[in-house]
């Protein structure tokens, strides 16, 4: 079946205009049968301006078609915009009547239209508000800003390109991108303040533990749970640290994931905050995936000493278990020092310890170790092996690997390793970077959201839904 060139626009615009109308929240604001007139008719004027500018530019199909949809793009980006207008008009600035209740719980009064430009992901709208004014506490206020989640006079969809420009790169790329991506012309300036308020924002409802940051929360309880569904009653909390540069100095990022078991989803958190606070937020975090139902928590981290006592404190019932491959690091260095560097001696070694902890844990080692020691004269050699056995013994009530096996419990620190490299390195360790401690921190905080799936649950919609 055919269908005319001129039906199909009729009936795309058919389309927009019902999706404009529909009840999006429980109630319409305006006459949809006049609305959906308006937007027909606005799309039917801006299309004919579009074909007369398509027809001049016809030539560019066989001199440079990249060219000619690019200009399509921009054509496109403009009859959306004039679409959106009836509808903004119908919004009538937000205008709520003479009088309104401001949020100090006085009384506002109408003082005029002011005229606004609109930034949206179409191009800027020109457009009027309604303003009102509290005498009570002095605030000025237009409602159309709240009604909208404008911002500077962007939208909030604007907003969310802007700041995934921000946390995906750096900012003076970021623009650059934008621009080439979505025909979005923002300076790198913009794209690093709009992104760093963002921040500030995940920031604040963290602070405030709202929900639109909590994403899917475990145990999920079935009936009769299999070998995996029992893992799903596990909570893994790793901890990892790594280092950023800010300008003149380094500053250690503590990075924390929080996973029912290994390939879900994972909560990731970071932040310069010292051990005690960032070990507090995680247990909050914990709590609030549903820490108090699982059956299991297990506590995943290298050997650093402040990272246990925390645990201690904020996860008292956690099995902990020292990371595997960390400790397999100390295990290599040490085989280095004694056989020399890629000797086929040291690997044999090294593998033979890997073996063993796997089957007889950590205490069969350290009793391997000591044994080594005696046959050592050498003191580099022996303060090698002596720094070996202080992290084993230090760490001995967490390297019961045949034991983890066993209960299928992770045993290496992987997700939190790779958060590291994905939530600070990739993004604030780029060549040429340096940070202040305050946006450093508003850009990780942005950045864990998003690498964590909670991007569409924090800017309330998901793109490409309807």
């Amino acid at each position: 079946m055919e269908i005319s060139g001129k039906k199909v626009t009729l009936l795309s615009f058919h389309y927009v205009a019902v999706y404009f109308i529909n009840d999006r929240e429980g109630g319409n604001i305006m006459n949809t049968d006049e609305l959906y007139d308006e937007i027909i008719a606005a799309g039917l004027a801006e299309v004919k301006r579009i074909a007369a500018r398509i027809v001049q530019s016809s030539e560019l199909a066989e001199q440079n078609f990249g060219e000619l949809e690019f200009l399509l793009r921009r054509l496109m980006l403009d009859l959306a915009a004039k679409m959106l207008k009836p509808v903004l008009e119908r919004l009538n600035g937000g205008y709520k009547g003479n009088t309104i209740r401001c949020r100090c719980g006085r009384t506002a009064r109408f003082k005029g239209r002011r005229e606004a430009w609109l930034d949206t992901i179409m191009g800027p709208l020109r457009l009027e508000k309604a303003y009102y004014y509290c005498s009570g506490c002095g605030r000025g206020f237009s409602p159309l800003e709240e009604m909208m989640r404008l911002e500077a006079g962007r939208t909030v969809a604007l907003r969310r390109l802007i700041s995934l420009a921000g946390v995906e790169d750096a900012f003076e790329r970021g623009a650059r991108l934008l621009e080439e991506m979505a025909g979005i012309k923002v300076s790198d300036n913009t794209v690093e303040r709009v992104a760093e308020q963002a921040g500030q924002e995940v920031m604040a409802r963290e602070e405030r533990e709202d929900d639109s940051l909590l994403g899917e929360v475990w145990p999920k309880e079935p009936e009769a749970p299999s070998k995996a569904e029992e893992s799903a009653q596990r909570m893994y909390v790793t901890v990892d640290g790594t280092t950023a540069p800010m300008r003149g100095y380094w500053r250690e990022f503590k990075v924390g994931a929080i996973y029912p078991e290994a390939g879900e989803q994972k909560r990731y958190y970071a932040s310069l905050d010292r051990g005690s606070d960032f070990m507090l937020e995680m247990r909050r975090q914990a709590i609030r995936k549903g820490l108090g139902g699982v059956k299991e928590v297990i506590a995943l981290a290298d050997g650093q000493p402040w990272i246990w006592k925390e645990f201690e404190i904020n996860f008292p019932m956690a099995v902990q278990v020292l990371d595997f491959w960390h400790l397999m690091e100390h295990v290599w260095a040490l085989a280095r020092t004694l056989w020399g560097e890629d000797s086929r001696q040291a690997k044999r070694w090294a593998e033979s310890v890997r073996g063993q902890l796997k089957d007889k844990g950590g205490g069969a080692v350290l009793k391997r170790i000591k044994r080594l020691k005696r046959r050592r004269k050498k003191k580099t050699e022996r303060e090698e092996i002596d720094s070996l056995i202080k992290y084993l013994t230090d760490n001995l009530s967490r390297v019961d690997y045949p034991g983890y096996i066993e209960r299928g419990y992770d045993i290496g620190s992987g997700p939190v390793e790779a958060a590291c490299k994905t939530v600070i390195g990739r993004r604030l360790k780029g060549s040429g970077m340096r940070w202040t401690e305050v946006g450093a921190e508003k850009i990780a905080r942005l950045r864990a959201i998003r690498l964590s799936g909670l991007w569409d649950n924090f800017w309330g919609f998901t793109v490409n839904a309807a």
